[in-house]
């Protein structure tokens, strides 16, 4: 079994991997290809997939465009969960974790250099996600929610916060929510892009 293949059948295998993979063994065009044609290519090559990667590749494939507007809250929640190898649920109360969500963002922007514009339905969502678990202070990537988290939190600045009190203990436990983040979306950036060298050296 070929490195490519061997990613395609482990069904941990990260998104960005599994779809370079496919694209390895299938074609450089693979994300104009439809589910069922890459099922049946892939079938034909005696190579069978966990359902998940398919939905992987699908996903990828989608992000492949220059730009992409995402209006719809559960859109974005389901790319984000399969990007980091969960089924997507397709449920609107179904709700996925801050570092889930930032990985997400950060990795299309990151490894398919696509310009990503959030509509104010999944700002508000991200927003949302990131008050219930206590942030306040939202994580780099996710900036673009800081207007709405900081309404949610009663308009409370923490930016300035931290300028002003670097010692509170608000703004430490604040801070170290976020380095948390960052360090979870720094291994999966170190893990991906291993898995990615590895496979196009062959």
């Amino acid at each position: 079994m070929s490195l490519a293949s061997s990613y395609l059948a482990d069904g941990e295998t990260q998104a960005f991997t599994v779809f370079e993979a496919a694209r390895l063994i299938l074609s450089d065009e693979l994300e104009s290809w439809e589910g069922e044609t890459v099922q049946m290519e892939l079938d034909r090559l005696g190579i069978k997939i966990p359902e998940l990667n398919l939905e992987k590749i699908l996903c990828v494939a989608a992000l492949k465009l220059p730009e992409l507007v995402i209006t719809d809250h559960v859109v974005f929640k389901n790319m984000a969960l399969v990007l980091n190898g969960h089924h997507p649920h397709h449920s609107i109360d179904e709700v996925i974790p801050v570092h889930d969500i930032c990985w997400a963002v950060a990795s299309i922007h990151t490894f398919e250099k696509t310009l990503v514009y959030f509509d104010h339905e999944p700002i508000t969502y991200i927003a949302r996600v990131l008050h219930d678990e206590g942030f306040m202070l939202a994580p780099p990537g996710l900036k673009f929610a800081q207007v709405q988290l900081t309404a949610m939190n009663h308009n409370t600045d923490l930016e300035q916060m931290i300028k002003d009190k670097a010692d509170d203990p608000i703004v430490k436990a604040q801070l170290k929510k976020r380095a948390g983040v960052e360090a979870y979306v720094a291994h999966m950036f170190s893990e991906t892009a291993s898995t990615l060298q590895k496979l196009r050296e062959g």
